[in-house]
């Protein structure tokens, strides 16, 4: 069995660019024709992906001082894997482009930038080191029900 990918790296400007992103498409009213195409699809996916590693050290860095902010910010973990599983299964859904793909660009530093499988296997490698598969399952994850 293959071991899964190193993490993708965090983007410290992540939310900025997100944010910048967004108003973009709002002011200039570009929402696309139609279903999303794979390459968004798999940007959705890469984002999605980072903010789990985000939450993933925002976790690790409150828990031994604030346990129920911890709690919450598991749950939203939890959540953001699930999202980039639906992500990850609308990439398959979608048909693929008739010519070949171009090929993968490389990272400023070197390294290739991650496939959406395998950066979903990493994704899934680390969700399964701190989930139940009901917690994977549930509506809320990780939270006590009232």
């Amino acid at each position: 069995m293959s071991t899964p990918p190193p993490a993708p790296a965090a983007d410290p400007d992540l939310l900025a660019h997100a944010t910048t992103a967004l108003d973009v498409l709002r002011l200039t009213g570009v929402h696309g024709d139609g279903p999303p195409a794979r390459s968004d699809l798999d940007a959705f996916h890469a984002h999605t992906a980072a903010l789990y590693g985000l939450l993933d050290s925002s976790v690790a860095a409150c828990r031994p001082t604030d346990p129920a902010t911890a709690g919450h910010l598991h749950a939203a973990r939890i959540r953001l894997w699930q999202a980039a599983d639906q992500f990850h299964l609308a990439y398959h859904a979608r048909p693929a482009a008739p010519a070949a793909p171009p090929p993968t660009p490389a990272h400023p530093e070197g390294r290739t930038v991650l496939t959406i499988c395998q950066r979903h296997q990493w994704c899934t490698a680390q969700v399964r080191r701190i989930a139940t598969p009901a917690d994977l399952r549930s509506p809320s994850p990780g939270l006590p029900t009232p």
